[in-house]
């Protein structure tokens, strides 16, 4: 898998994309193979993840999703062969991080872990899951924190 990041300054270095990839691959094991786009190996898809601050987060959340301030994780499903790069890509992902940096401190983890967290989130709705009524937040949540907590 290929996972490209562009970091904002002050953003968190780490995870770096090898450990982002690593927690989407662990992400994508867990997933049913009626869930995952046809013709690709996990080798040959790729993934952009974003890390943006409050403000340009903000901003991607009230043009993109009409809401107001900023969120902690954007995914932009495309779904897409990438002839450039060789591989299926599934979409891009903007991380907030300056939210992930309250969360993790709010709940004593690792700013790391919370990230990863976010990109998980974001790679599975590139998939297709929905976290809009309760019982698809549970089987969201239930691949996404496997995914995350089976690396510790």
């Amino acid at each position: 898998m290929v996972v490209s990041i562009t970091r904002a300054k002050g953003s968190p270095t780490k995870p770096s994309k090898l450990e982002l990839a690593a927690a989407c691959l662990r992400a994508l094991a867990l997933v049913p193979a009626t869930r995952c786009p046809g013709a690709f190996d996990a080798e040959r898809i790729s993934l952009d993840v974003t890390f943006l601050n409050d403000a340009n987060i903000a901003d991607k959340n009230c043009d993109y999703m009409g809401h107001e301030g900023p969120t902690d994780v954007l995914s932009f499903p495309i779904v897409d062969h990438d002839h450039e790069r060789g591989t299926f890509h599934l979409g891009d992902v903007l991380i907030g991080f300056e939210a992930a940096q309250r969360e993790a401190s709010e709940r004593g983890i690792s700013v790391a872990e919370e990230v990863t967290r976010y990109c998980v989130h974001g790679f599975l709705h590139c998939l297709g899951y929905e976290d809009s009524t309760p019982a698809k937040r549970r089987a969201m949540f239930a691949v996404q924190e496997k995914a995350v907590l089976s690396s510790e």
